[in-house]
């Protein structure tokens, strides 16, 4: 455990999640709230935030997705370079610690700014048209196109 330039104290993962609790409760910290991610054979990994959250909802494409500094997500194709800045306007929720903005049906003055860091190409699915006793049989492929975005920063003017 190291100390920040704001004397606030760093945790780093340890393996056990009743150890990390005993370790705040000694320095007189109260835990906050645990984040659980969902990984492969249904593993779980707890962490504790010790910063404030800032995370975005934005639409793209018709769909819906959360936006954190320095993640990544997948969104429907976009007709951008690899390296090129976009910005997402369309957001539909703003989330800072305990304050929540909630768009009708989006937040005005807010933007996300995000990076295009790869294009490319989903899995192959494939799609079979059958009608029995008729001889008729019919199978088609599809891969979609996705664009990969990592997000820079949240902007709230």
């Amino acid at each position: 455990m190291t100390q920040d330039s704001e004397n606030r104290p760093q945790f780093f993962l340890t393996s056990s999640f009743s150890k990390a609790i005993i370790v705040l409760r000694c320095m007189g910290l109260q835990p906050l709230p645990m984040q659980t991610y969902k990984y492969r054979r249904r593993h779980h990994v707890c962490r504790f935030f010790l910063e404030v959250i800032v995370y975005a909802i934005v639409e793209s494409g018709g769909r819906q997705y959360r936006a954190e500094e320095g993640h990544t997500f997948s969104v429907e194709k976009l007709p951008y370079e690899v390296g090129e800045q976009i910005e997402l306007n369309n957001v539909l929720l703003l989330a800072n610690d305990n304050d929540v903005k909630v768009g009708q049906p989006a937040v005005e003055g807010v933007s996300v700014k995000a990076t295009v860091v790869e294009q490319y190409r989903g899995k192959k699915i494939f799609v079979w048209k059958y009608k029995p006793k008729k001889r008729y049989r019919n199978r088609k492929g599809h891969r979609q196109s996705y664009t990969r975005l990592r997000i820079d920063e949240i902007v709230i003017s």
